[in-house]
């Protein structure tokens, strides 16, 4: 889920960047930056910056469902990351490109909150377990109980 979620923000990033190119006859030329950090309290920040066309003034509903800024997108890829996100227990935020021009996406997970999942892959997959207790339960669950 997080490798998807990663994808759906450099895919748009990278039409950020080709965006800028619209009006020009060049090929699009934009960098893309990429960081994974610890955060004070042990926190995982993984943040992607973009030089791009950067963010619309407001930004609180990008990532709902259907939101687009661009013509012909769907709206979904900010939606999919922020479910992935909140399904790890982190948060997402959008914010300006600190270099200048561009967007930055920061996502910032939480070891902590994870620990009680650990090891239970096995038994999610085979319908033993909830994947995320008291908030998603596997698909068994829903078909025996009605949920």
């Amino acid at each position: 889920m997080l490798s998807q979620a990663m994808t759906n923000i450099v895919k748009n990033a990278v039409e950020a960047i080709e965006e800028n190119s619209k009006s020009s006859q060049l090929t699009p030329i934009g960098h893309i930056d990429a960081e994974l950090a610890s955060g004070p309290h042990g926190e995982i920040l993984i943040r992607v910056a973009d030089d791009g066309i950067g963010l619309p003034q407001a930004r609180r509903p990008l990532p709902n469902p259907y939101m687009t800024t661009r013509q012909g997108g769907t709206g979904l890829g900010l939606a999919i990351v922020k479910r992935s996100v909140e399904q790890h227990y982190g948060e997402l935020e959008f914010s300006d490109n600190p270099a200048g021009r561009g967007t930055c996406v920061t996502l910032t997970l939480h070891p902590d909150r994870l620990q009680g999942l650990a090891g239970k892959g096995d038994e999610i997959s085979m319908g033993h377990a909830e994947s995320v207790p008291g908030r998603i339960r596997n698909r068994q669950d829903r078909e025996e109980y009605g949920a």
